[in-house]
Order: C-alpha cells, then structure tokens, then sequence
C-alpha cells in the first residue's frame, strides 16, 4: 500500500517519542502497517511545500525521514514535477484552500490511500474529475474512518510508481 500523509495528522501517525498523543490510538494501525517489514508500504510525498512544511526546522521528523528512507519505506516524487503541477492546480482549482501540492502528488502517483482530517483538501483529493483517467479515486484514513479499514490497507493499494515495494 503507497499512503500520502498530510501534515495535520503526521505527528498523530509518528508521536514524538516520549510525548504522549492522545490522538496516536486512532491511528495506530498506519503507524503499524507503515513500520511492519513484512508489509510492502510506502509514504509517497514530494514537492518543496510539503518538505518544507513537515520535514524542515525538526529535527526529529529528519531523523524519522532518513530512518524511514533506509528502510524503504519512503517514495519522494520529482520535486520540480510536484511544484509545477501545484502552480497548474492554484490557477485552476480556486475552491482549494492552501493543500494544492497534496492533489498535485496524487495526481502524478497514482496513490489510492491518504490520511487526513482537512475537510477542504479530502473534498478535493476525493474528487473524481482530477482522475479522469482511472476507475478509482483516493480513499482517506482518518480518526472517523474505522470502517474503511478492510477497503484500505491493502497491498493492493499500492500505486504503480511504487513498484516494486521491496
């Protein structure tokens, strides 16, 4: 399974360690299937928003990067493909509050799952017509979401641009 996570629930899915987070239980099962080795998982991001906005100025968030990067567990797109797709959307896609960069990644990968809480941007990432070209749509994990899970995480689910996994 290919999963893109926005920013709002990251410290959710990864509680900084030794930091209790009331909200980690609702989405432990990411942070597991995420982790278990034996399930072929990757968090696809890429383009200079989204690393500015999760990654730069933490340095624990680097360190959970570069660990989930040695373990394969991390797709990055073309970072200049990501930013002229988020400049395409921001003149076409007015209704879109501030997460363009997040339709622009599923849009070039193809990723089926994603977790989130921003009304806004799942309204928009679950919207057939950014799809035009696929039977399917990306289905979203969040804390309201618990009976998705058997439709969810599937490896099924992973994206062609992730293949192979392993």
């Amino acid at each position: 399974m290919c999963i893109v996570i926005d920013t709002n629930v990251w410290s959710k899915i990864f509680p900084k360690p030794n930091k209790s987070n009331k909200e980690h239980f609702h989405y432990r099962i990411v942070y597991e299937w995420i982790n278990d080795e034996n399930k072929e998982t990757k968090i696809v991001f890429g383009g200079s928003k989204y690393n500015s906005e999760l990654f730069e100025g933490s340095k624990i968030r680097m360190q959970l990067k570069l660990r989930l990067k040695n373990s394969n567990k991390l797709f990055e797109l073309n970072k200049e493909l990501v930013d002229a797709k988020e400049l395409e959307l921001q003149s076409t896609v007015t209704t879109m509050e501030n997460d363009h960069h997040l339709l622009a990644i599923f849009i070039l990968s193809g990723c089926q799952v994603f977790c989130s809480e921003d009304k806004n941007a799942i309204n928009h990432i679950e919207d057939k017509r950014f799809y035009p070209e696929s039977d399917t749509i990306p289905i979203n994990y969040n804390k309201h979401s618990s009976e998705a899970l058997k439709t969810i995480f599937l490896e099924e689910n992973i994206a062609k641009i992730c293949q192979p996994c392993k």
